[in-house]
């Protein structure tokens, strides 16, 4: 039988469905392909997967009325066809791989611009994971269970704070009692489901968020989509997983890993509860821990997310250079989106994502390398393959915190070449000085060995107490910096001043920082410095001191996100480097001249000055403004 030729759609609005024919688990794969119109009503759903080892295939036999033929398919496709097949009646579905001809560059760009349709006109989405895998026996009743234990979820950060705070308190009286509490709780099961490579898959997000229904089908399992999504958001609110539970341990790297797919599968959710409110940069920075296959689909995966204003001007093309998709994408979110969020993304290069590396380790042991950065892009266009920190800049469905360039629009022009950005009425206000380290970087290996008493400390194994001494390294250098000796001799203002910058005086969910949250972080800094120098024993905890374990979650948040910092501007930022106010910028940046050219400057990235991000820069008087171009 000869390979299988496809009839091109020449219609508005035309897909093509699947219709299932059939059969026992050992049969051959039948199937027809029946064109039709979105217009129309039409029974059928659509398929949500992982496309696999695209070298491992599988064979189907297939028809449409004019010919029969054989289709190549993924031997994951494969497997889900035969699980999803009926033995006694036809079952019609639309699947991405067999119903869009993906040799044709320009049918798909067509087709993928009906998905949303496509996937909100289905009866439901079925979601088909990887049968093999760890064990996720009875699943179904514990995220029923863990539903009735936990809070609602609520967009609104007070209450969020307040129960967040009353979990943890009740946590620790239960324990001081001898009884089991929530922080008990073994989340295996659901780890075990959210590490199939479904969740980090950039597609599927709008796949679940059009769907009117959703079913997990997993090792023989069907699951509510929507109650899986709703537990990894509560967790994911209320840190149930991370705040001192005291389940069993995992690396670090494991941890981090379990970490980042609970966050993706919340922000399936978020992206469905803001669906064509979001920005396109909203939908890219929200997702920046899903894979795609094509980097092109960084954005076009995310367009029919967004609202209609800000995806308007970018085209689906998959013939494009992905630098040419990416510079359309940062024009779009400059001009459509009249913002300068985009500058805050780390510039090309400077956003690889960072590898920990423990205490000994020489930097090119076992890490994996890092990838090289994408070449050919402006400055001032991200790199969406390498995306890893939060940016300061808000998301534009969240109230603004920041406002250092002030609240007009801002003023920019995208030179006609398409690589010179220049934005009118700037402030440069500063050179960068000395640098402390990036934690999160290879060099930060020297902090945790500079003490000549590298045992580790009491209650803490090695690798816990070589974390601690680093990251304690690291706040003394910054302390340095700051120009204060000790931290539990500085003013109240002082020490303030210096935790919000080192914070960013931002906390996770994206609000500046309270007085009551700054100092019980300088408090636990103290203790935390003091148990380095053993002063105190380790035995000591966040988690377990009343008066400051309700702050852990949003601690760890904010320093995650500090150790991608050198304390306050970019990591791959360099002494002699520019400070520069952008006209209607939230945040200030950091920028670099070029040798070759005066007077033209490459972004480096955004900084947070302490006291200057705020309008402060531009109710100075006699302060000069100027154009700066950045290539």
């Amino acid at each position: 039988m000869s390979a299988y030729s496809y009839a091109s759609l020449d219609q508005e609005y035309q897909i093509r469905l699947l219709k299932l024919e059939p059969g026992e688990a050992a049969d051959p794969i039948q199937c027809s392909l029946v064109p039709i119109s979105l217009l129309n009503a039409i029974d059928y759903e659509s398929l949500s997967y992982c496309w696999g080892d695209p070298a491992a295939t599988n064979t189907i036999s297939c028809h449409d009325g004019r010919q029969y033929g054989t289709l190549g398919i993924a031997a994951h496709l494969h497997a889900a066809l035969v699980g999803l097949r009926h033995k006694d009646k036809p079952r019609t579905l639309w699947i991405d791989a067999i119903c869009i001809n993906q040799h044709d560059m320009a049918e798909k760009a067509i087709q993928i611009g009906l998905m949303s349709r496509i996937y909100s006109q289905a009866m439901r989405v079925v979601v088909w994971l990887d049968e093999a895998g760890a064990d996720i026996s009875n699943l179904d009743r514990f995220i029923d269970k863990a539903l009735e234990l936990t809070p609602d979820s609520t967009f609104d950060n007070d209450v969020i704070k307040t129960t967040s705070e009353t979990l943890l308190s009740s946590a620790m009286e239960l324990e001081k009692e001898g009884k089991l509490s929530w922080r008990h709780i073994n989340w295996t099961r659901l780890h075990n489901l959210l590490a199939r490579h479904w969740f980090e898959r950039k597609w599927v997000i709008q796949e679940v968020a059009f769907a009117r229904d959703a079913v997990v089908m997993c090792g023989g399992l069907e699951l509510s989509w929507p109650k899986i999504a709703d537990l990894t958001f509560r967790v994911s609110q209320y840190q149930v997983i991370g705040s001192g539970s005291r389940t069993p341990t995992v690396s670090l790297a494991e941890s981090q890993d379990r970490v980042d797919r609970i966050y993706n599968a919340m922000v399936m959710l978020m992206i469905k509860t803001f669906m064509g409110q979001a920005t396109v940069l909203d939908c890219v920075l929200a997702s920046k821990k899903f894979k795609c296959t094509s980097p092109h689909d960084h954005v076009y995966a995310l367009l029919s997310l967004a609202n209609a204003e800000s995806a308007a001007s970018i085209k689906v093309d998959y013939t494009s250079k992905i630098q040419d998709v990416f510079t359309d994408f940062a024009i779009s979110c400059l001009i459509s989106d009249r913002s300068l969020a985009v500058l805050s993304i780390p510039s090309s290069g400077a956003c690889r994502p960072f590898h920990l590396i423990a205490a000994g380790d020489a930097a090119s042991s076992d890490q994996p390398p890092l990838p090289d950065p994408l070449p050919g892009l402006p400055s001032w266009v991200p790199d969406l393959t390498a995306l890893s920190a939060e940016a300061l800049a808000s998301y534009s469905i969240l109230p603004r915190q920041f406002f250092a360039g002030g609240y007009t629009p801002p003023s920019v022009t995208v030179h006609p070449c398409r690589t010179r950005l220049t934005l009118h009425k700037s402030i440069l206000i500063d050179t960068v000085g000395p640098l402390a380290p990036w934690l999160a970087g290879p060099e930060a290996v020297a902090l945790s060995t500079d003490s000549k008493d590298d045992a580790p400390f009491d209650g803490m194994d090695e690798t816990e107490s070589s974390n601690l001494r680093k990251g304690m390294a690291w706040v003394q250098k910054c302390l340095s910096l700051a120009g204060i000796a000790d931290l539990s001799a500085a003013s109240v203002q002082e020490g303030r001043d210096f935790c919000r910058t080192l914070m960013c005086d931002l906390t996770g969910m994206r609000d500046r920082l309270k007085d009551d949250v700054v100092d019980a972080f300088r408090r636990q800094t103290e203790l935390s410095l003091k148990v380095v120098e053993r002063k105190i024993g380790a035995s000591w905890s966040v988690y377990e001191d009343a008066g400051l374990a309700k702050y852990a979650a949003q601690f760890q948040s904010s320093l995650i996100q500090a150790g991608y910092r050198r304390f306050c501007v970019p990591r791959n930022a360099e002494e002699g480097d520019r400070v520069v106010v952008f006209s209607g910028a939230e945040v200030l940046h950091v920028i670099r001249e070029r040798k070759d050219e005066k007077g033209v400057f490459e972004l480096i990235g955004e900084a947070y000055v302490h006291g200057l991000m705020d309008e402060e820069v531009l109710k100075l008087e006699g302060v000069e403004k100027v154009d700066v171009v950045l290539v």
